[in-house]
Formats: C-alpha cells, structure tokens, sequence
C-alpha cells in the first residue's frame, strides 16, 4: 500500500513538473476522486481542480461538495451545462460556470416528444455527451489545460482494464492515471485511514446487501453486489451499462 501511495505521488509530481499550470485535477466528487484530490494536494497545495456536474447529480452530491470544499480549502472551477446553478450550491456561495444547455433541451424534448422517455433512458450516450463531455472540453480550453488528473482504476470494470498510466486523448490533450493500479480494498483503506470526506450514498446498505459501489448521475446509478463488478451498477439495463460517459472512452473503443 505504502509502495502504491508513494509510486502515485510521483506520478501526480511527474504530471505537474512537466505541465507546469496546464495540468489540473478532475474531481468527481467520488471515492476515487478524493483519495486522488488528497494525494495532488500533499504534492502541490496549489494543483488547479475542475469539476463537472450535471442537472441529474443527486441533492446529497451538491450537498458534499461544499463539505469537501471547506475541508480542502480548495477553490474548483465547477463546470454545469444548465440554466441555473443548483440551489444548494447557491446557499453554500460555491462558484459555478454555467455552459448553455440549448442542445440538451432540444435532444431532450425529441426524447420525450418521439419515445416518451427521458433522453438518459432513451440514449444514455447522448445524454453524457451533451451533459458532459461537452463541460469537459469546454473546462480544457478554458482552463488552458494539455493535461489532467484522472481518478481511473483498471479493476474498477470491464471498460477500464486496458487503460494506462499516461493517454493521450489527442495531440493537444494528455489524461493522468495515478491510482490505475488501486483496488477499490485500498481505496477504502487510504479513504478510512487518512479520514477523508465520503459521499454519504457510499454509507447506505441496502436490504439485499447491495451498496452503492460507483457514484453517478441519481437516476443511472443503482446498488450493486459485492460481487458484480464496481460499475455494473452504472446505467444498469441499457446498453450502456456498465460503460463510459465518454469521457474515458478512447478514440480506438467508440462509444
């Protein structure tokens, strides 16, 4: 564990000597994200963090966020596709860059006027490209950015197992993983030892003794088994399940 710690702070050290201000952590306000957000913050306090949030997020996220926020003393560059920025995040005075959410209205309106669903239950995919994908590109060019900071695991699922440490998503755009090779055991032993924030969706047990495993948007994230995979309980019984927003999708995987 102590090899993997050290071995994560030298990757995250590497990152921001060679990028300098144009490397930032990606915070989803999950377990990975955190024990990455605390590992970035003892190799440079000053480490640029954005986050993307989506209309869909559930209340006790935008709740967390201000918690970690204040436990952190960090200031993110939070970035929303939607009209207005979530009241409780208003309360809490947290920042948000609002991005026009035009498209997503129409392709949502379309959803519900030709299949009667929702756009996430009816094309998951463009649901995240909409919501975000695209805050994520606008976050790289407004942050200048040629590289980021992921909290990516190869075990956490069958779309991430050949992942690498360095990726490059384009000629100008680099993506970081400096926790690959945790397991989600040391995820959890670095999360209770270290006493860090956690979200209050990984606390519930459900009767069945399912749990809340991979934190997502509210309606395409369900409880899953010990021993189904980290990410089967994402976007559970579509096609999409158990898949990438698109974020970390690859060029050479597609969709």
């Amino acid at each position: 564990m102590d090899e993997k710690i050290t071995h994560s702070k030298d990757v995250i050290r590497h990152g921001i000597d060679r990028y300098k201000d144009r490397i930032a952590v990606s915070c989803s306000w999950g377990k990975d994200s955190l024990v990455l957000l605390d590992l970035a913050l003892q190799v440079d306090p000053t480490v640029p963090v954005f986050s993307l949030l989506t209309v869909y997020k559930p209340k006790e996220t935008y709740e967390f966020v201000p918690l970690v926020i204040k436990h952190y003393n960090i200031h993110p560059r939070i970035y929303m596709v939607a009209d207005a920025i979530p009241p409780i995040l208003k309360h809490h005075d947290v920042p948000v860059i609002l991005l026009p959410a035009d498209d997503y209205k129409r392709a949502e309106e379309h959803s519900g006027r030709t299949t009667g669903h929702k756009l996430y239950v009816s094309d998951p995919q463009r649901c995240c490209d909409l919501l975000k994908v695209a805050a994520k590109e606008y976050a790289i060019k407004d942050m200048k950015l040629e590289a980021w900071f992921s909290g990516l695991r190869n075990t956490e699922g069958q779309t991430r197992l050949t992942a690498t440490e360095i990726e490059a998503v384009s000629p100008i755009e680099t993506k970081i993983n400096p926790l690959l090779t945790w397991t989600e055991q040391e995820i959890w032993q670095y999360i209770t030892t270290n006493n860090l924030p956690i979200h209050p969706w990984y606390k519930k047990v459900f009767p069945d003794g399912r749990r809340i495993r991979s934190l997502g948007c509210e309606p395409c994230t369900v409880p899953v088994f010990d021993y189904e995979s980290e990410r089967d309980g994402r976007w559970r019984n579509t096609k999409k399940q158990a898949g990438e927003c698109g974020i970390h999708t690859r060029k050479d995987e597609g969709p």
